[in-house]
């Protein structure tokens, strides 16, 4: 999407890229959960190299006063030399000003002798959109929510349905797609990157739909709406899945994050909801691209998904199966 090649790492990829690009990449990449710069690197072996491994980082680049926090990776080093290293970082940092601006974030990688320092592109994580206040049972991350968008092929175009909005992660996060996902990337000031001139025009109204069952969850999506700028982009509906698209709304994109565990009583009452959301996208969201979000990729037989992909994502912790495909009439047929 950036014209940037990745290298793929555990966990993430590796990209280089020029410094101008930092905030672009922050700003743009919806489903990032954070973006790290590596930013020195030395064999560490006593209290005088740690020193002038710490003095070497280019601090005049972040605005002071600033306070410091650091997130620690330790691979091949005894709990001791982590401990002795935590320890000896912590006092000579605590000797750098704490002011207003939020933590400039340090990630130090320890691998035998040596230490990475890398530097937290966007001060926080990246699904911290900034709207959500308010959210219900097993709250959706935004990052998690881009996946799914991008996994139906959504570009802000497309007519998209979300029958089970709940807090309205997936709706204002399909609202909001056209505009900057992170509106800064360390400090604008600092390094000289212009902030968007104003926010991008809303979506036409009537592009999305997104219900739920459930009144007062539906007024928590509303007001989540309104923090984000979005909620005249959103046509909200207070309905049984059966009876959101009475009006004729013929979805191009259908994402689901049904409800799953002990929000249902069990397996039994689960496989009863697929089963009557399946009636519903077969006849209401024929042929549309769909994303559902589930913790047992064995439920998808239940729904009329064709060519299906399956991958898993980590919600926060929790390990749950993205898959995504095509709404048929007929059997669910995988592609892998």
């Amino acid at each position: 999407m950036l014209g940037l090649l990745a290298e793929p790492v555990p966990g993430g990829a590796e990209v280089d890229v020029p410094w101008a690009d930092l905030a672009r990449m922050t700003q743009t990449l919806r489903c990032a959960s954070r973006v790290y710069v590596r930013i020195a690197r030395a064999d560490v072996r006593d209290g005088q190299e740690l020193r002038r491994l710490l003095a070497s980082l280019p601090w005049s680049l972040w605005p002071l006063p600033q306070s410091v926090a650091v997130r620690w990776a330790v691979r091949k080093a005894t709990s001791a030399r982590a401990g002795w290293l935590a320890h000896e970082t912590d006092r000579i940092l605590a000797l750098r000003p704490v002011g207003e601006h939020p933590p400039l974030t340090l990630l130090m990688r320890v691998t035998g002798p040596e230490v990475e320092v890398s530097v937290d592109a966007a001060g926080r994580p990246m699904h911290q959109r900034g709207w959500r206040t308010e959210q219900g049972e097993a709250p959706l991350r935004e990052t998690v929510a881009a996946a799914m968008l991008r996994a139906v092929g959504y570009d802000g175009t497309q007519r998209l349905w979300d029958p089970m909005c709940g807090s309205g992660t997936l709706a204002i996060e399909a609202a909001t797609w056209r505009q900057p996902a992170q509106w800064r990337a360390w400090d604008v000031d600092a390094w000289q990157v212009p902030q968007p001139a104003s926010v991008a025009k809303l979506l036409p109204r009537g592009l999305i739909v997104a219900g739920d069952v459930d009144p007062e969850v539906l007024a928590v999506a509303r007001r989540n709406a309104e923090r984000a700028g979005v909620a005249d982009a959103i046509d909200f509906r207070p309905a049984e899945l059966a009876g959101q698209l009475r009006d004729g709304f013929v979805p191009q994109c259908v994402v689901v994050n049904p409800p799953w565990g002990r929000r249902l009583g069990g397996r039994n009452e689960a496989r009863r909801l697929l089963q009557r959301l399946a009636a519903v996208l077969v006849r209401d969201a024929l042929g549309a691209r769909v994303a559902i979000l589930t913790p047992e990729p064995q439920a998808m037989r239940d729904l009329p998904v064709a060519h299906a992909t399956s991958r898993q994502v980590d919600c926060g912790g929790t390990s749950l199966f993205l898959v995504a495909g095509t709404i048929a009439a007929g059997p669910a047929r995988r592609s892998r």
